[in-house]
């Protein structure tokens, strides 16, 4: 793997990661939602 090539993955996981970030947030509040409702009886 040369060093263009990690230039170029690097570029574009910078570009990528605020819209991951975003959408794992969104994710992260809907298991929490589901979670919460599966786990409220076994407490």
């Amino acid at each position: 793997m040369n060093t263009s090539m990690i230039s170029k993955i690097w570029e574009v996981f910078v570009i990528a990661k605020p819209r991951l970030d975003k959408i794992w947030n969104v994710k992260a509040m809907l298991y929490r939602d589901v979670f919460g409702k599966v786990c409220k009886p076994f407490k």
